[in-house]
């Protein structure tokens, strides 16, 4: 062994180690009066299961705290954070479980957390206040896992039902179906089988001229917007289509002084829903958040019976 090899396995003497089973550096624990000292490899991956294995458990034993505390998030889409407070603000100021809201663009997390002497009692209390809140915004909440996206829950329900999606998009530019193309699992067949946006040709050959017109005009009805996602459907053959009409000019967007609106149609073998945001624009703060109430349309679509 040499000697820089000797150095990197020393520990300081009186030290307690910390066994690292998912790698090869080492890490201690050093306690006297003044406090104590941890260290541990620089690996994420490493200093992750560290944490989680030895660490965390060492220092709920020093503080004599032996519970246990369990978080859950609820991933919503289709609802602001001040609707969800509205609805939810008596929750809100309960201690244990705890629940808190976090804002992101066009969405918003609820968080819950529970204390308890034992994961079954945590887990317990979390599916009480869960149940109570998909009480109240249930058909908001579209996942419990904290990374996922509403794009790649929207994918995968398409293809668990071997669906498919035609797009139309005027102000958003082809984002929608950019987000959900991304949102396919590797290897997996993409369920955007066509796409259309104001600045691709050729048209979609059931509009004809009206494509021209949707090019060049900067307010839109839910008519319309109706209309284009019927005729999507039948020109593309997709089991969904998906119309988004909406001005694009610079003084549109959600901090615009236009404003303006934008029109969202899902049109499937049942018929055509329909929703809409009071304001326009194509800025990516807007974008965003128009595109997640497009794919919030679709997927409660994808849920109706």
């Amino acid at each position: 062994m040499t000697d820089n090899n000797r150095q990197q396995a020393l520990i300081p003497e009186g030290a307690i180690l910390i066994e690292n089973p998912v790698g090869t550096a080492p890490g201690f624990i050093v306690e006297d009066e003044r406090g104590v000292v941890i260290a541990l490899p620089g690996v994420p991956r490493e200093m992750k299961h560290l944490m989680a294995e030895t660490v965390l458990p060492y220092l709920r034993k020093l503080s004599g705290d032996t519970g246990v505390i369990v978080r859950r998030v609820l991933r919503t889409v289709g609802i602001g954070e001040s609707s969800i407070d509205h609805r939810i603000s008596d929750l809100m100021q309960l201690s244990n479980p705890s629940v808190g809201l976090a804002a992101h663009t066009g969405q918003a997390d609820v968080r819950i957390t529970a204390r308890a002497a034992a994961r079954t009692v945590a887990d317990e209390m979390l599916d009480q206040i869960e149940a109570e809140i998909r009480s109240r915004i249930g058909e908001f909440i579209y996942s419990t896992t904290p990374e996922e996206t509403v794009e790649t829950v929207v994918a995968a329900a398409l293809r668990a039902t071997n669906a498919n999606v035609a797009l139309l998009e005027t102000n958003t530019q082809g984002a929608v179906a950019r987000r959900l193309s991304a949102g396919v699992e590797a290897g997996a067949e993409n369920p955007v089988v066509a796409h259309w946006h104001v600045n691709l040709d050729p048209a979609p050959p059931a509009l004809g001229e009206l494509w021209r017109e949707i090019r060049e005009r900067q307010e839109f009805d839910e008519a319309l917007a109706e209309h284009v996602a019927s005729q999507l459907l039948i020109d593309s053959g997709a089991r969904y289509a998906v119309a988004i009409l909406g001005a694009a000019g610079e003084d549109q967007g959600v901090f615009g002084r236009a404003r303006g609106v934008t029109w969202f149609a899902v049109a499937d073998g049942q018929g055509v829903v329909t929703s809409q945001a009071r304001y326009g624009g194509s800025d990516e703060f807007t974008t965003v958040r128009l595109g997640n109430q497009a794919l919030a349309l679709l997927w409660n679509r994808l849920r109706a019976p």
